[in-house]
C-alpha cells in the first residue's frame, strides 16, 4: 500500500513512522508540533472549519456547496449590473469593448486562476491527514507561486494588448477603451489570482461560508465604485476597469486577513523552515496547480472555436446561442460549483486515508444532481419562453425560437454536464492535474468536431449539440479514470 501510495502522489514516503491517517498523504516529516496558539483555536472554535471526514456525505456537500453557488451568482449578478452601468452611462460602444474583450481575460487568467485553485488541493489533502507542518509548507510555497504567477498577466498588460485585441479582430473605434480596459485587468489580476488562494486555502478547512462573505463585500465596493467612477468622475471603461480591481482587492485583504485570524498556519519554526521555498513541494504544487490553470485555458480555447464557428451561420444564430448560452450557464453554475465542493471534499478525505468517504460521496453528489437536472430541465421546459424574452427583449421571432431550441437540446443532456463536473473534481481532489488537462483537451475536441460538423452540414442542431458532445468525451474519461483508481486505491 505505502508503494502504491508513493506512486500515487508522484514521490517517495520519508521515513517509516508516518500514521494511518496521513498513509494517502506524502509527508515531509513529524518533527514540528502544532503550536499552542492553534490548539487554542481549535478548541475555541475561532476557525469555524468542518472536517470532511467525519459524518454523513449527502449533509455535508450540501452546507459545503451551497455558499459556492451563491458566490458564483453574485458573481454573475454584479457582472450584470456592471454592464447595465457601462452600458446605460457610457454608451453601447463602451459596453461592446468590454464584451469583447472578456475572452482574452479568460485564456490568459484562466491559467493563473485555476493554478492558484489547484494549488490548494495538496495543502486540502495536508489538512485531510492532520499534517500541520506540511500543510504550512504547502501555504508558503504556493503563495510565493501565486506571487510568481501574477506577474504573467502583468506582465502582458502594455506590451501585448492591443496587439491581442487586433488579433481577435476588434473594430477600431472600440480598440482605444478595449485596450484601456484590457491593460488595467491585466495589471490588477494579482487580487483575483491571492483571493482564489486565500478562498481555496479557506474551503480546505471546510469553510466556503466565509469566502462567499468576502465576495459579497467585494461585489458591493464594485458597484458602488462603478457609480462614483463612471457616473461621478466620468472616467468611463477605465472607470469599470479600475472599480473591477479594488473590489476584487477587498475581497483578498479580507480573506488573508480571516486566514491571520484561524492561525491555520500556526505551527512551531523557530528554524523558519516551513516558509523558505522547498524543490518537491514547488512539484507537487505544479504537478497539481498548472495542469489546473491550463485546463480552464484550454476551455477557452474550445468555446472560441465553437464561438467561431458559429459565427459562420449568420447574425440570426450567432445572436440566439449567445442568449441561450447566458441562460444555460447560469442554470449549469450549481453543477460546476458541486463538482469545486467535490475537489475538496476528495482531497480531505484522501489525505485522510478515507476511500470509502470518497465513494459515499460521489453517490451523494450524483443524487444531488441528478434530481437538480429534472428540475432544471422541467424549469427549461416551462419558462424558456419567458427567460428568452427577458434577455433578447423584442427581438426577431426567429433569433428567440432559435435559442429556446438550442435550450431544450442542451437541457436534455444536463445529466452528461453534471457527470462531468462531479468527475473532474474528484480527480482534481485526488491530486491529477495532467488527467484535468486532459479532460479539458477532449472538450475542445468535442467543440471542434460539433462546430465543424454544423458548419459543414449547415445544421444548427448540430451546433446545439457540440456542447454535449464535448461533455460526453470528458465526462467519460473522468468517469473510467476515477473507477480505476479508486479499485487501486482499495486494493
Amino acid at each position: 500500500m505505502a508503494q502504491l501510495v508513493a506512486r500515487f502522489h508522484g514521490m517517495e514516503e520519508v521515513g517509516g513512522s508516518n500514521p494511518p491517517s496521513s498513509t494517502f498523504y506524502p509527508a515531509f516529516g513529524r518533527d514540528i508540533f502544532v503550536s499552542a496558539a492553534l490548539r487554542r483555536c481549535e478548541e475555541d472554535g475561532v476557525s469555524r472549519t468542518r472536517d470532511l471526514t467525519r459524518g454523513e456525505p449527502l449533509p455535508l456537500i450540501v452546507r459545503f456547496s451551497w455558499p459556492l453557488v451563491l458566490s458564483a451568482f453574485f458573481q454573475q449578478l454584479y457582472s450584470f449590473v456592471d454592464s447595465v452601468i457601462v452600458g446605460r452611462f457610457v454608451g453601447v460602444d463602451a459596453l461592446a469593448s468590454v464584451n469583447l474583450v472578456y475572452p482574452i481575460v479568460f485564456i490568459l487568467l484562466g491559467l493563473t486562476m485555476g493554478s492558484a485553485l489547484g494549488f490548494c488541493v495538496p495543502y486540502a489533502q495536508a489538512v485531510g491527514a492532520k499534517d500541520h507542518a506540511s500543510a504550512s509548507r504547502y501555504f508558503w510555497n504556493g503563495l510565493y507561486a501565486v506571487v510568481a504567477l501574477s506577474l504573467l498577466p502583468a506582465a502582458l498588460a502594455f506590451p501585448a494588448a492591443t496587439p491581442l485585441l487586433r488579433l481577435i479582430h476588434m473594430p477600431a473605434s472600440l480598440l482605444s477603451a478595449a485596450a484601456s480596459y484590457l491593460t488595467i485587468i491585466l495589471l490588477g489580476q494579482v487580487t483575483v489570482i491571492a483571493y482564489n488562494f486565500a478562498a481555496g486555502i479557506i474551503r480546505a478547512h471546510g469553510n466556503s461560508r466565509r469566502p462567499f462573505h468576502f465576495l459579497l463585500l467585494g461585489c458591493a465596493v464594485n458597484l458602488v465604485a462603478d457609480l462614483l467612477f463612471i457616473v461621478g468622475f466620468g472616467w468611463g471603461v477605465a472607470g469599470a476597469a479600475w472599480a473591477t480591481v479594488i473590489g476584487q482587492a477587498v475581497s483578498a485583504v479580507c480573506a488573508f486577513a480571516y486566514l491571520r485570524r484561524m492561525r491555520v498556519i500556526a505551527t512551531v519554526d523557530t528554524s523558519g523552515s516551513l516558509r523558505t521555498l522547498n524543490g518537491p513541494v514547488i512539484r507537487r504544487l505544479g504537478t497539481v496547480g498548472l495542469p489546473m490553470g491550463l485546463e480552464l485555458a484550454v476551455n477557452g480555447i474550445g468555446s472560441l472555436i465553437l464561438q467561431a464557428c458559429v459565427n459562420t451561420m449568420g447574425a440570426a444564430v450567432v445572436a440566439a446561442v449567445a442568449a441561450a448560452e447566458k441562460i444555460r450557464s447560469l442554470i449549469t453554475l450549481p453543477m460546476e460549483n458541486l463538482g469545486a465542493a467535490m475537489s475538496t471534499y476528495t482531497a480531505q478525505n484522501i489525505g485522510a486515508g478515507r476511500i470509502d468517504r470518497v465513494r459515499g460521496g460521489i453517490r451523494a453528489a450524483l443524487t444531488i444532481l441528478i434530481a437538480y437536472c429534472i428540475t432544471a430541465f422541467g424549469l427549461v421546459l416551462v419558462l424558456r419562453g419567458p427567460l428568452v424574452d427577458l434577455l433578447l427583449g423584442p427581438a426577431v421571432p426567429e433569433i428567440s425560437t432559435f435559442a429556446e431550441r438550442y435550450l431544450i437540446v442542451v437541457a436534455v443532456f444536463f445529466t452528461l454536464h453534471a457527470l462531468l463536473q462531479v468527475f473532474r473534481g474528484v480527480v482534481q481532489g485526488m491530486g491529477y492535474g495532467m488527467p484535468a488537462l486532459a479532460s479539458g483537451v477532449l472538450e475542445i475536441l468535442g467543440r471542434v468536431v460539433g462546430g465543424g460538423l454544423a458548419v459543414y452540414c449547415a445544421s444548427y442542431t448540430l451546433v446545439c449539440l457540440a456542447n454535449p458532445l464535448a461533455w460526453a468525451l470528458a465526462a467519460a474519461y473522468c468517469i473510467i479514470l476515477t473507477v480505476h483508481q479508486v479499485r487501486c486505491m482499495e486494493r
